[in-house]
């Protein structure tokens, strides 16, 4: 694969990662064409498409430890992101939270 290549796809899956919907996984089918026909193998497109996965996992991080509330308002949230002392999430709605947090990570599109 071609230096130009990596860069368009670490940028691709980047910007859909960092929230613009853009179908990323053509994208993916193309590099790992790209990487079976030059014989560079699948490693490449694998630690590239990984490394902008947490480039854009890390801003989204940073950005809401940094503002986290404001970064919410803006977006279209609830201004307090604490939830009222009197209405305190119980353990188990947590653990739903947190399940579904997960589990929709994994389908992007």
């Amino acid at each position: 694969m071609t230096s130009h290549v990596v860069a368009l796809l670490f940028a691709w899956v980047l910007v859909n990662q960092a929230g613009v919907p853009i179908p990323v996984v053509p994208s993916l089918l193309a590099a790992g064409a790209l990487a079976a026909q030059s014989r560079t193998g699948l490693l490449v497109p694998v630690v590239v498409t990984v490394a902008a996965t947490l480039v854009a996992d890390l801003m989204w991080y940073g950005l809401g430890r940094w503002r986290g509330p404001q970064a919410l308002a803006l977006l279209g949230g609830s201004h307090d992101a604490r939830p009222p002392a009197s209405k305190a999430p119980s353990d188990a709605s947590w653990r739903i939270s947190w399940a579904f947090l997960f589990s929709s990570r994994s389908f992007q599109e």
